[in-house]
This record gives C-alpha cells, structure tokens and sequence, in this order.
C-alpha cells in the first residue's frame, strides 16, 4: 500500500487555507509574518513573499502605527492571553477595511515563541450598524420639539458623526433658489474658509451640486470633486481640503424642499447601500419640518384663542359634562363678581338663580344621556346671578366640542342692557372662537397622527436594529405597516429563486391579505411588473389585473386598491411589500402613502439584508469553529495514534544494530508491521477529510458482490480464529452484478468486522448476511457482543467519536469511513441494537447506477 507523502503540517496547513473567509497568520515572538493564509492573502492583499518577514504592523493604519497600537497589541496578548483586534487596517494598495480579530500568543515551555492572529472582515456589517446608528439618532432627535434651525445643526452633526463626512450643510428652498440655513464641520477641519462655501450664496434649479439634486429629486454622490464641470465651489473645497461631496433631498409630500450636503477631505467610492439610507434621512427631516409648522401654527392659534377670549367683553365659561367649570375670561368678574381663579372647580350654580338651578341640571343631565336639545343653543334670554345677589339679565349661547375621551361645553353670556351695542361685538367673538377652536382640533389631530407615526417608525427602527432572525423582521414589519400607513391590510412577498423562480407570501396581517404560503409564479406575476421600474406604484382596479398577475387578490381583495412597494437591498430584488385598502373603508392611497411606504420599504430591505450577512457570517463562524475542531481532533489523533508504532520503529532500529539471525528477522518485521499500523492510520485519515470536503471519489465498475462478500470473510477468518471468534458468513452463491468500487466495498465490510471483533467477546460470534433485495443488495453485519447504548447511536458515525469505554481501542475514523463509501455509492447506512442482542450495522449497494458521478 502506498504511503502519501503529505506531512502533518501540511495537512493542517490544507485545514487552514480552507477558512478563506478569515486572515489567519503567525508572528514570531518579535512581530514579523512567519506564516500567511489564503485568506489574509484575500483579505489584505498581499502574497505571501511579499509579507513574511515584515513587521505586522504595515497592516495597520498609519493613525494607528504612530500611536503604537501594533507594540500595543502584542503586550496585551502576552500579559493577559489574548488581545482583541477590532479596527480599521490598511490593504496593501492603501485602501482601508474594519476587520474583527484577537491575537494570542504560542508558548513553549513557559516561553513566548511566536503569535497567532485570526481576522476577519467586517466592513460591510460595520457600516451597515452605522448606518443604522444614523438612522437610530436622527429619529431619537425627531422626537424632541426643537427649533428648526436649532435642529438642522444636531441633525447634520448626527449624520456627519455616525456616517464618517466632515462637513454638512442644509439648503431650504425660498422661492425659485436654494438658500444656506446653517452648517457644521468636525473639529479637527479649519472652520476659518468653511463658511466660503456657503455664506452669501444661492443656487438655481440644476445649478452647482444642490441645485442638480433639486432638480433631479434624487441623490448625488461624487466620488472626487476635481473635475466636475457643474461644480462652482471646486477652487474654494480645493483650498479647505475638501474632495469627495454627497447630497439629497429634503422631500414633503413628494416636493423638494431643501437639499441636505455633505463633504469629504478623503475620496470615497460609491456607497449604493448609504443613498436610500439617505434617500429615508431626507423624507423623515421633512416630515420633521412639517410636524414642527404644525406645531407652531397649533401654538399661534391657541395664542389667538386666548387673547380673544381675554380681550372679549362677554362672560365666556368652559364646563365638563359634570357641570364643573374647568375656564373662565376676564369678562366674568365685571359681569357676575366672581373671579375666573375663584370659579374654577366650582358648578354653575354660583351663576344661576336658585329657582333655575334643578332645571339646569336636569338638562344638562339629559342631554349628555340622550344628545336631545329641549332649548335653543342660542339667543336664550335668561337671567343670571351677581355675586352681591342682584340678578342680571343675560343673553346666553352654548357650544360643545367633543374628543375620544371628553366632552367639553362652551358658555357665552352677555348683558342684554348693553346688546344693541355688544350684539356685533358677540357675533365676531364667537365667529372668531369657532375658527380658532376647528384650527386647534384640525392641528391637534394632524400632530396626533404625526406623533404615532413617528412613534411607530422609532419602534420599528429599534426592533429591526436587534432583530436577528428573519422572522422577527417581518413580524415587525407587518404588525406596524398598518399603525403607519391605517391600510387595511398588509403582507410581504418574497422572491425564491429557482429553476422555477416563484413569489410567496411570507408575512400577513389585517384585512384582505392572503394567507401566508400562498405561492405563484414569479414571470408575469405583480411583483415582477413593479421590479421592472423598482418604484412604488398604486393600482385601483385589482378585478383584472388580480386574474393574471396576483390570483390570490381576485379571492381575499378583489375590490381593493393596492399599493405596491419593491424590497431592493444591493441591487438585489428582495420582494415586494403590499398595502391594501378595502372599497368599504373610503381610504385612497396618497403621496404620503407613498412616502411612508416607501420608507418601511427602505427599512425592511435594509433590516432583511442585515439579517442576512448575519446569518452568513454565523455560518463562516460554524465553518471556521469546524475547521479548528478537525484540526484539534487531527493533531490529538496524529500525537497519540502515531507516537506508539513510531516508538516501535525507533527501538527496533535501535536493536537491528546488534541483532543477528532470527533475531533480526524478527526486528524487521516488527518494524513493517508498525510502518503499516501508521499508513493505515494516515490513510484512514485521508479519506476521512475527502469524506468531510465532498472529494471522496469511487471508481464504480460492474461488480460481483457476492465474491467480494466471500474475499471479506476469508480474509478475516484467520482473525476470528486467532481471537477465539466465529466468523459466519451467509452469502448467496451468485448476485447480479451491479455498479460498484470493488476495493471500497472490501474497505468496508473489512471496517464493519473488524468494529465487530472489537466489541465481541472470546467464544462470540460474528455474522455477515448478505440480502438481494429488489432495489439494492443489503449487506448486514451482526455481533455477539455488547450492543451499543441507545445515547450512543446517533453518533457512531461521527468522524473521531469513540464511547468513553472504548476510548483506547482506535481513531474512531472506521465508521465515518464506511458512511463516506456506502452514501458515494448512493447507499444507506445505519446502526441498531438486534433483537437477540448485540449490534448490527446495515449497508445497501443500488442496483440502478446513479445519474451522475458521486464524487
């Protein structure tokens, strides 16, 4: 048999390489490179002669080498046992990375004799976090009520903070130009020429970099300004350092209001992931800029309320259904005598003649209960009732303003001896209450919707940033689509490619949304027409499109109107998120429908697409764990399994020098026997990593089963009888031949009766039947022996697993051998415990060959 010429260290090298996904080197124990992986050759960029050698710390940026980090590193590896490297590095060509890393140091003896390093790189996953730390501090900064000027400084040092920009500037459109508000840079940029870019300064529609994203109503990134020939400014960003520039718009019910600008002392290439990210920044300051007029304006309306009530000559009281005064003007002291402070809390009856009060509160009482007026609301002539006890003639009128939780009523009462010249004065008062009264509620209500759809995006924003399974992510999209968009329903759709590529409903809730699994085919379905144009489109009329293009809506949704939002994550078609809103709603879809869908869109596609680099790098991780368990498990059976026959060897060529004769013969024996113990071992080895890679090839040929079931038993017999053991071999004289390796089907019966022989007792029996069936020929191996516990059975199989109480008789490498062999051959194996007692292992061989090489 032949013995490979692979070494140890160059198998454990083969294990090492195949983690391309991780940077993993040596150092010696002064810092150079001594060794160097196929993936720090990915990851940094340079071969491995170019590296080994060198100081590590060229792979670290030049910040970091002149502030000692790498001198760093290394002393808290040898202090403390490990040390994390989680930071910026450079490439080989300059450009930079953030990779994830620890550094550990080798000891032998006691000493430091080197160190290893395992990195990975986790840009992409970085810079998504910092996205979505932008995304987290812009909407908790839209949760405060702050000036806009105010805010436009936070919110531009937010995002240049988070987002790595060094300069960022807000434009407001004023009439046909753009116009600077305000700006802020980083500390360590020269602020003395920064204000040259925007001070005294105006652009037009498509002039200069602001005025092609008004113009464009989309973002701009320009990886280097030098060059632009629509760029005014490039002298004055040339002299303060000034190179890379993006900007986006500021949109509020689909309008350009403003145009938000940032700029870079570095170039920086493209980032498509960061411009609906953007894109999400300019609709949410817009509807921050919205919520803040609202706002204002509900403030400016109160305020006139509360002068003209003041101001107003006419008594005016605000009661609650119980009767209590919860507001009373100036006027009610000149009138009645009671200050309004001294009122308040206190029921009308201080107000009212006694012989009115009980009819007073009967109808108060009654209207409340049954909504029924027994009097007219207004010009009622009654009179009221002077603090010093005079009754005054009043003419009164009432008013109510309902909300979810209250009911408020409105008292005007005026001295009828003065009504010729008051009664004008009356009328205008009470014109100007209800205007101001219908602005407050008007705005009220607006700045409700605002506040708990702002409330429902924070939500969602820091759900998605801790989801990390896939199903927590549309959870949360569709439990807060309807909060946000008030859809009747909503559900998620999501591409499967294939052979067969379809669309399926992964997520629903409300109304009208199919259930989830419905399937349909992908070409020619709604969600491909909306991926063509990658926009939010609206359809309201679903009776024929629903026939061809979406079947499902024809049944739960056939009168609804549809609004359809593409999920797009790096160029990539995710799905499609679906609002629906029923014909018996009375709700339509609006630019601000769009809007906000559009924004759970951007949302969903980002969270889905974090997701998923974190389950790809949770199965690099697996790989790379595996990858050190084999090499661990590798290493302990190379050390243990190698040392004793290499033992042998050298004590036996130790004694050849003074042996003679018999003596020597015997020797030489003894030191082929152990050279073949140890080919054997590094054999089994062998083909257990082709097993654990997919390489484990078979060389299939017409086959004769049943002989070699008899070569099997004969060359074990002599075995059997040496250990006091009956071999029993059940074998048909003749089996159809089928396709099959000849020497692997011998490897393996040889494996299973050697396992057998182990576990069985002197005086034991051994059997091996062999079965045609109509598929397959079944091969069934059964011992005498112990059995095998039931805990144990599921690992049997497992490359390197033995049962504690064998855990000295071999590698445990047989039966994964025996499992790689039989499923090449398109095979099954198993293990159980017989009836009888003892184990028995089962194999099949198919008739039929495969339908294409098994390798």
């Amino acid at each position: 048999m032949h013995v490979p010429s692979i070494s140890t260290d160059e198998l454990l090298r083969l294990v090492i390489d195949e983690a391309k996904d991780f940077a993993i080197f040596l150092l010696d124990a002064d810092g150079r490179v001594i060794s160097w992986n196929a993936g720090a050759r990915r990851m940094f960029g340079y071969a491995e002669e170019e590296i080994v050698g060198r100081y590590f710390s060229v792979l670290f940026t030049a910040e970091d080498r002149e502030s000692g980090a790498p001198e760093r590193e290394l002393r808290t590896a040898r202090e403390e046992g490990r040390a994390l490297d989680t930071r910026w590095h450079a490439r080989c060509d300059g450009r930079l990375f953030f990779a994830d890393g620890v550094t550990t140091p080798l000891r032998e003896g006691g000493a430091i004799v080197g160190y290893s390093k395992i990195s990975r790189d986790m840009t992409e996953r970085y810079m998504a976090e910092k996205r979505l730390a932008a995304q987290l501090a812009l909407t908790n900064l839209f949760a405060t009520d702050q000036p806009i000027d105010e805010m436009a400084r936070r919110v531009l040092q937010a995002i240049c903070e988070n987002l790595g920009w060094d300069l960022g500037a807000l434009w407001v459109v004023s009439g046909n130009a753009l116009r600077p508000i305000d700006f802020w840079f980083a500390p360590e940029v020269n602020g003395d020429e920064i204000a040259q870019l925007f001070a005294d300064r105006t652009f037009d529609r498509g002039d200069g970099l602001p005025g092609r994203v008004w113009e464009q109503r989309e973002p701009v990134w320009l990886v280097d300004v030098e060059g632009e020939e629509n760029f005014p400014r490039l002298v004055i960003a040339q002299n303060v350092g000034m190179r890379a520039a993006l900007a986006f718009p500021i949109l509020r019910e689909g309008r350009v209001t403003g145009v938000m600008e940032f700029f870079s002392r570095e170039r920086r290439e493209l980032d498509q992931a960061l411009l609906p990210v953007m894109s999400l920044f300019g609709s949410q300051i817009g509807d921050y800029i919205e919520r803040r007029e609202t706002a204002d304006a509900l403030r400016e309306s109160e305020e006139r309320y509360r002068v003209i009530t003041e101001t107003a000559q006419d008594a005016i009281f605000t009661i609650g259904a119980d009767g209590r005064v919860l507001f009373a003007n100036g006027a009610v002291e000149r009138l009645f005598g009671w200050k309004p402070e001294e009122l308040l809390g206190r029921t009308l009856d201080v107000i009212i003649p006694e012989r009115y009060r009980a009819a007073h509160q009967n109808g108060v009482r009654r209207y409340v209960a049954t909504g029924e007026k027994h009097i007219p609301w207004s010009g009622v002539e009654l009179p009221g009732l002077h603090r010093d006890g005079h009754e005054i003639p009043l003419e009164l009128a009432f008013g109510e303003w309902r909300s979810d939780t209250k009911r408020v009523f409105t008292g005007f009462a005026r001295d009828i001896t003065e009504r010729r010249r008051a009664a004008e004065e009356l009328q205008e008062s009470l014109a100007h209450e209800q205007q101001a009264r219908a602005e407050a509620e008007a705005a009220r209500l607006q700045l409700e919707r605002r506040a708990q759809e702002e409330a429902s995006f924070r939500h969602l924003a820091s759900a998605l940033t801790g989801a990390v399974e896939m199903a927590d992510v549309l959870m949360e999209i569709t439990n807060r689509a309807t909060l946000v968009t008030r859809a009747d329903g909503v559900y998620i759709e999501r591409i499967a490619n294939g052979t067969s590529p379809i669309v399926e409903v992964v997520s629903s809730a409300g109304r009208g949304a199919p259930p989830r699994g419905t399937r349909v085919a992908y070409p020619g379905s709604m969600t491909d027409e909306i991926m063509r144009s990658r926009e939010p489109v609206i359809l309201t009329d679903m009776k024929n499109v629903g026939k061809s293009m979406a079947p499902y809506l024809a049944d739960t949704c056939s009168d609804c109107q549809v609004l359809v939002t593409p999920l797009v994550a790096d160029e990539e078609s995710l799905g499609a998120l679906v609002l629906l809103n029923s014909r018996e709603s009375g709700r339509t879809f609006g630019d601000g429908d769009v809007i906000r869908a559009r924004t759970l869109g951007d949302m969903t596609s980002l969270a889905l697409r974090r997701v998923r680099l974190m389950e790809e790098e949770r199965q690099a991780k697996e790989v790379a764990e595996q990858a050190v368990r084999v090499r661990d498990e590798t290493l302990g059976i190379v050390s243990h399994d190698l040392r004793n026959p290499l033992t042998t060897v050298a004590l036996s060529a130790d004694l050849l020098e003074g042996a003679k004769g018999d003596e020597q013969r015997e020797l030489v024996q003894t030191i082929r026997a152990a050279a073949g113990q140890m080919q054997r071992l590094i054999e089994d080895l062998l083909d257990v990593a082709r097993v654990e890679s997919g390489r484990l090839a078979v060389q299939k040929g017409p086959t004769d089963l049943a002989a070699v079931a008899r070569q099997a038993c004969d060359a074990n017999a002599p075995i059997a009888e040496k250990r006091k053991q009956r071999l029993v071999c059940d074998v048909p004289v003749s089996l159809p031949e089928v396709p099959a390796d000849r020497d692997r089907i011998v490897q393996v019966l040889g494996n299973l009766i050697g396992n057998a022989m182990k576990f069985t007792p002197p005086g034991g029996s051994i059997t091996l039947t062999v079965i045609d069936d109509p598929d397959a020929i079944r091969f069934e191996v059964r011992d005498s022996g112990p059995g095998i516990p039931d805990s144990d059975l599921k690992n049997v199989f497992r490359p390197y697993w033995q049962a504690k109480k064998t855990a000295h008789m071999g590698a445990g490498l047989g039966l994964a051998i025996v499992r790689g062999i039989v499923e090449a051959h398109a095979g099954t194996v198993r293990a159980a415990n017989a009836a009888g007692g003892g184990a028995m292992f089962t194999f099949t061989i198919p008739k039929a060959p495969a339908a294409q090489a098994v390798k």
